[in-house]
């Protein structure tokens, strides 16, 4: 008796072991390992703070799931918070929510712009004017954060277009030219140190002075990670002010009623 008993208990056991379990439901589907059924209640995946898209912390195995509580990594090995991620053997990849697909299919673009005239006076290629903008009229999920209107926080890693637009008296004599740089930097903090990253100069001959002139900073693809900064300058391309007399301006004319303005578009990152 005791024989048969054990028999019908391994039988037991072995369909146990090899049948399909349910959690809120007695009759799971015969295609599932697991089925969980409920109402009203959803499922929780295991809370982890990863350090990274490549943490192997947890030795994971390739198909391996959790739900990242924290912001971590650097560009582009960063991992966001309050998002699942599965190993895929070589990398931790998000899954994607709403929130992801938004991110892709949504275009991000900033743009500024200003009609607030800025004068300056160069005497040599060192000095600079830094311009600003007044008027925000585009900044697609926050991408920048501007600062007194004239950096820029870049709050994504990726890859960016960049392009800017200046209209600018040189108020110079007739027997001067009419040279003038634009120039979009970038830098690791609001106070620099900068470097540039695109430019254009207005190139106008001996005679064109004093009449207004138009710059564009041609659209330029630049890597830039999050916690850069961007500002756009102008400044005397020769080292003895030779390229324009008096005091200069950026202002709006009667056909051009944006003074000057920035483009920033972001084209490709990771999610």
């Amino acid at each position: 008796m005791k024989k048969v008993k054990l028999i019908l208990l391994f039988f037991a056991l072995s369909h146990f072991a090899y049948a399909q379990n349910g959690i809120g439901t007695k009759t799971p589907d015969a295609s599932s390992i697991l089925e969980l059924s409920s109402s009203n209640k959803g499922f929780k995946g295991p809370n982890i703070s990863l350090t990274g898209r490549l943490d192997q912390t947890l030795s994971p195995e390739r198909g391996l799931i959790v739900f990242n509580t924290a912001n971590a990594g650097v560009s582009p090995n960063q991992v966001y918070a309050n998002r699942y991620y599965f190993w895929n053997g070589a990398e931790w990849v998000s899954l994607p929510g709403f929130s992801a697909i938004e991110e892709l299919i949504v275009p991000r673009v900033f743009y500024a712009k200003s009609a607030i005239a800025q004068s300056y006076s160069f005497t040599n290629d060192s000095e600079i004017l830094v311009l600003s903008f007044g008027t925000i009229d585009m900044n697609t999920l926050s991408m920048i954060t501007p600062s007194a209107g004239n950096t820029f926080r870049v709050n994504k890693s990726g890859l960016y277009e960049l392009s800017s637009y200046m209209n600018y008296n040189p108020n110079g004599s007739s027997s001067n030219r009419a040279l003038q740089n634009l120039i979009i930097q970038k830098g690791t903090s609001a106070s620099g140190p900068w470097i540039p990253v695109a430019g254009a100069r207005g190139n106008w001959g001996k005679g064109s002075a004093s009449d207004f002139k138009t710059i564009i900073v041609p659209i330029t693809a630049v890597q830039l990670v999050e916690g850069e900064f961007l500002r756009v300058i102008t400044a005397c391309p020769y080292p003895d002010g030779s390229s324009q007399q008096g005091t200069a301006s950026i202002a709006t004319t009667n056909n051009t009623p944006i003074a000057k303005s920035l483009n920033i578009r972001l084209i490709d990152f990771n999610l």
